[in-house]
């Protein structure tokens, strides 16, 4: 299959500019010196002399092969290089979703402290919203846009030092959804695209209107989701060496970190994370009978800039 492309296009996401071969509609347009690229190319089925695997991916210090069987290929290096290779050609909104994986292993290979966590732009700044896939962060993030509040990442939110605190900058605007939250929010369901075969939830792009500034965004707390079989939704505020633990649990490709020996130089990170805002856990019941309940004190704890 032929898989190169002459033209190229800076985008922005995560506050590295992207010169990419492969059209990203999800991302701000970049100005300014690239400082990762993105192109198409072919790809070795395996790596060579891999240190460490896992179920998606072969790894080395320094490379990082991902592989999604009749989807595509990702070769990330050095945190400056990603190299795409389709196995189909009708690929391409998959290709948009794993992209952003793989973007999220460049960052790690830039020592970044990345979350699997959603985040919103509210009164008092950056809120993440830490969970598990399928605990919710999008229904809570898009919820939160309905009533106002903005977008700056959904399911990887890379987290920097900054001389005014732990940061994150502004991802793709787009979030992805079951079909079921679509009416209930409010979204029109033409305007969702379907993402791949097999799979349920579908991509949504935010409006304009609802996406935050490119950053970065002062991090004002962070909120772990989780369900549980309760009538009325709780709220805990975590303390000490919980926050830490809460902050660690969530982060992004875990057994890709370990690998990577990245513990060390994720503290700092993880620390100024837990010092610096308020550390949530909030449970509530499956569905959307407690959603607003749960919106409410959200708003509540983050109505104010810290």
């Amino acid at each position: 299959m032929p898989v190169g492309r002459l033209d190229t296009t800076l985008y922005e996401a995560f506050g590295v500019t992207f010169d990419s071969e492969l059209e990203c509609p999800d991302l701000r347009l970049g100005t300014g010196p690239p400082s990762a690229s993105i192109r198409m190319g072919e790809l070795p089925p395996r790596l060579e002399d891999a240190s460490f695997t896992g179920l998606t991916f072969e790894a080395q210090l320094d490379r990082v092969l991902l592989c999604y069987p009749g989807i595509a290929r990702f070769l990330i290096e050095n945190g400056r290089a990603i190299t795409v290779h389709p196995e189909r050609e009708d690929a391409d909104q998959a290709l948009q979703d794993f992209l952003m994986v793989a973007v999220g292993v460049l960052l790690l290979q830039r020592r970044a402290l990345v979350l699997h966590a959603a985040a919103c732009l509210l009164p008092a700044g950056a809120v993440l919203f830490a969970a598990a896939s399928g605990r919710g962060k999008s229904t809570v993030l898009a919820s939160l846009l309905a009533r106002g509040h903005k977008l700056i990442t959904d399911d990887i939110a890379p987290v920097r030092l900054t001389p005014y605190g732990a940061a994150v900058d502004v991802g793709a605007f787009s979030f992805k959804l079951f079909p079921d939250s679509f009416g209930r929010l409010g979204l029109l369901q033409h305007q969702a695209i379907s993402l791949r075969r097999g799979v349920r939830k579908q991509s949504f792009a935010a409006p304009p209107a609802t996406r935050a500034a490119a950053g970065p965004h002062v991090v004002a707390g962070v909120c772990v989701l989780d369900y549980d079989r309760t009538d009325s939704p709780t709220v805990d505020v975590l303390r000490g060496h919980e926050r830490v633990a809460a902050i660690r649990a969530h982060r992004f490709a875990p057994k890709l970190v370990a690998g990577l020996g990245l513990d060390a130089a994720h503290f700092p990170t993880v620390a100024a994370l837990a010092r610096q805002g308020q550390v949530l856990r909030i449970r509530r019941s499956k569905g959307f009978e407690s959603l607003d309940q749960v919106l409410g004190a959200i708003e509540t704890h983050f109505r104010c800039r810290v």
